[in-house]
Formats: structure tokens, sequence, C-alpha cells
């Protein structure tokens, strides 16, 4: 027996066993579940807050105000759902895919997040994954590696989970100190691609500060979750090209698509059930937790589509453990920095060093413009649906070689 921490269950959802895998589900979402009533007031409480202010202020609606204060036009939340939306038929190409790779005669919620090639994925230790990361951010130039450095010897980071200790990863700091990480490392895959995208986040809060006064040396999470993800991405093409063994490939393509289901089609589903319950709250309705499990689930089931069989109680009530939904419009800034960070990727991979310094002077831009001119002026437009519609065409190119290379496998 094992007590069940936060670090512990996504480590446990990722089990080949499938028996621990539903065991992890029931009894995290069952814990959960033994106070939604509590957590749907709370909720309900958070969102009445945002309308109060939004009307006090004399915005349109709670959208527009969240919006307001980075000059983020409407469209850009919206269109990002349309987009998303339109490229469902690809997720549910994926998810008959997982049910097929996994030999399963159902794929059930609890199976979604168990990777599809075990035994090719690669594992590092955090030694290992200090180098590697070195290795990947190479095409960002010496300036930047040197912080780098700095920082895995320096002691920026607090690696294992410990007693007390806040669950998952993020970067912090203030002006005028070096930034710290606190990871929960738990010798995954993953916690290589936490420690690039935490890197990413520390990288750009000491270039920015180091660049600009303290009054623009901060940036909102539009602009940081580019920084982060453009990490990850580097890393990943670095561990791509360093195999052409077909079961390690196999394992870094499904973990590639995984990131971007995450990142991009989990977060704006997000979005959108962030934004259906500020309409209720808009209108003056109640969130209890029956209303909140019933938009939950629906969602559930239009993005993941008719492969995944859901269970109608704990997936439905998985919204009660997100705490992003308090962060008052927060979660599909994800997913548009991370459609940004592959157009930027690609701009600075394939550029020379003119590409490179757009890139590194965007990090050191802080919030000296608002963030989508500032993505604007390094060759990304985010107020259209192109750069999602771009993330989508290498989530089809990275299903097409999978499905190549597992057409191999069948042959032999």
């Amino acid at each position: 027996e094992v007590a069940l921490t936060k670090a512990r269950y996504q480590k446990f959802s990722r089990s080949r066993d499938r028996r621990v895998r539903e065991e992890n589900f029931r009894a995290f979402l069952d814990t959960y579940g033994a106070h939604r009533n509590t957590l749907a007031a709370t909720l309900d409480a958070n969102v009445k807050n945002h309308v109060f202010f939004a009307r006090a202020r004399r915005h349109a609606g709670t959208l527009e105000a969240a919006l307001h204060r980075n000059a983020v036009p409407v469209p850009v939340y919206h269109n990002l759902i349309a987009a998303v939306r339109a490229q469902l038929p690809l997720v549910h190409r994926y998810t008959r895919l997982k049910r097929r790779a996994l030999s399963l005669d159902e794929l059930r919620d609890h199976d979604l997040p168990a990777p599809m090639f075990p035994d090719g994925e690669p594992t590092y230790s955090y030694q290992e994954s200090s180098a590697l990361l070195c290795e990947a951010l190479a095409p960002l130039g010496d300036e930047y590696l040197a912080v780098v450095r700095r920082g895995l010897s320096d002691r920026w980071i607090d690696v294992h989970e410990n007693a007390g200790k806040r669950s998952g990863a993020y970067s912090s700091g203030i002006h005028g100190t070096d930034p710290y990480i606190l990871l929960n490392w738990s010798g995954q895959l993953r916690d290589t691609f936490t420690l690039a995208h935490e890197m990413g986040h520390s990288l750009h809060s000491w270039m920015a500060t180091h660049a600009q006064p303290y009054v623009y040396s901060d940036y909102p999470i539009f602009t940081a979750e580019v920084a982060s993800t453009f990490n990850e991405l580097l890393l990943q093409r670095r561990l791509l090209a360093a195999t052409a063994d077909p079961s390690r490939r196999l394992a870094l393509l499904d973990n590639h698509l995984d990131q971007i289901l995450g990142t991009v089609v989990r977060q704006t589903m997000f979005a959108e059930f962030e934004l259906a319950v500020h309409r209720i709250g808009e209108q003056d309705g109640t969130l209890t937790a029956d209303r909140l499990d019933e938009l939950y689930l629906g969602l559930l089931r239009d993005y993941w589509g008719p492969e995944v069989v859901l269970d109608e109680v704990r997936s439905a009530r998985t919204w009660s453990r997100v705490p992003h939904f308090y962060y008052n419009y927060y979660v599909y800034q994800y997913a548009t920095a991370f459609s940004a960070s592959t157009a930027l990727v690609r701009r600075v991979t394939e550029g020379g060093a003119a590409e490179r310094e757009d890139y590194l002077g965007f990090l050191k831009s802080g919030c000296s413009r608002h963030p989508v001119e500032t993505l604007l002026r390094t060759g990304v437009d985010v107020t259209t649906d192109q750069p999602v519609r771009d993330v989508f065409l290498v989530f089809g190119a990275l299903m097409d070689e999978m499905e190549g290379l597992l057409a191999v496998e069948d042959r032999r």
C-alpha cells in the first residue's frame, strides 16, 4: 500500500497495470467527490465574484473583463475553441489508434493517460536530464545556454517530492534575485520535459529582469507559456533526431501526441467549460455540483469521441480537481501559447541568427508591449486560427508516422 499523492496519481495513471490505473482513478476522484458540493459552492462564488467586477467596471461580460488587462481581442478566445473543435475528428482517430495499440476491447477514461508504447519510453535520471536539456537548447545560442547551466549548477532547482511541498512544478522568484524551480521528480520521461518547461519560465524571467526596468520586467501568462513550451518542443526534436529505433520512436511520437492533446486539446476543453460556467453566472444562475457534472461530461464526450467509454460519475466530477478554473479565463493561454511556440520553434530551427535573436528579444521584452503585439513582432499572429491549424498539421504528421511504424511492426 502507498499513500496516493497528487504526484503519485500522475505516475500511477501511466501504469502498465490496468487495475492500478483504475484503482488510482477511482480513489483519487472519489476523494474529490466526497467534497463535490463544497467545491461547487466555492467555484460558484468565484464566478459570481468575476461577474460582479465585470459589471461594476462596465465590461460587456466576464470574458471581455478578463481579456481587457492584456488587450487580447475577444475573437482570439472564440477562434481557439472553433479551430480545435474543427480538428476533433483527428483526436478521435488518435483514440481509435490508442485502443488498438493497447489491445483493449474498450478504451476507458483511466486508459487515456497510459503510454501506448511503454517498452520504448526512455527515462533519465535528473543528472542525465540536465545534460540532455543543454544539448536540446543549443539552437538558442551561448547566451541562453550559459544561464541554463548556471541555474543547474547553482541550485535553482528543488527536485524531489516532499511532505508539505506544493504538487506539480513551477518556476518563481522576485525581481532582483535568481529565479527558482520546484519539481516533484518521479523518474518518468515527462519529468525531463517538465524540467525543460520550468527552465523556460526561469530563463524568461531572468532575461526580462536583466533587459527591462522593474515596471516592465514581469510578463503575462499569455507569453509565459510560449517560453516554456518552446523548450519542450526543442527537447522533443532532440530526442527524435537521436534515434531511429522503431520502438523508441513510437514512444517519443506518442509522448509528443500526448503533449499536444494535453496542452492544446484538453486546455481548450477547459476553456470551453470555463466560458460555459461564466455564462451561467452572467445569467444569475447557480453552479451546483450536478450542473457542473453535466456540463463537464458533455464536453468530455465531444472532445474524446465515441471510442472512449466514460465513467459517468467520476469522469464528470473531474472539474472539481482543476485549480485553474479559479484563475479567471486562464487556461486558454496554454493552448494559444503552445500554438505560437510550435511556429516559433520551426522559425528558429529553420532560420539563422536573425530568427534566434527575434526569439531572444521576445524573451527580453517582458511586458513592455501587450502580448499579442509582442508575438506579432516574432512573426506569429494569434488573432488568426493559423497557428492552431499548424499544430494539428504536426499532430496529423505524427499520427501518420506512428501508423506507418505500426504497419511495419504488424508485417513482422
